[in-house]
């Protein structure tokens, strides 16, 4: 999870330097990170949830990657927007 954060942080910042390629790459590193812990329950939470908002942060992730191949910066910078909502909301529900 904290490679997640640390790819977060990478995709916005390459983002913010017209890297689109460096920011699709580390948006894909975060959904892959996160389709593999889907198998797992949550400590708190409901597991429908958990499996609810693991693929809504996957979709915003790949929706980012795919923007950053089609080279649209607003599309990437929109996908890290829910990307950190969906996280927060993850970490609230499951943490």
């Amino acid at each position: 999870m904290r490679n997640n954060v640390a790819q977060l942080a990478a995709a916005r910042d390459a983002s913010g330097k017209g890297d689109l390629i460096a920011a699709g790459v580390a948006l894909a590193d975060i959904a892959r990170s996160m389709h593999s812990i889907k198998r797992f329950v949550p400590n708190k939470g409901d597991k429908a949830a958990w499996d609810k908002t693991l693929d809504a942060v996957v979709l915003a992730a790949l929706k980012g990657a795919g923007a950053a191949a089609a080279n649209e910066k607003a599309g990437v910078d929109a996908a890290l927007g829910e990307l950190r909502r969906f996280m927060a909301v993850g970490h609230a529900s499951f943490r």
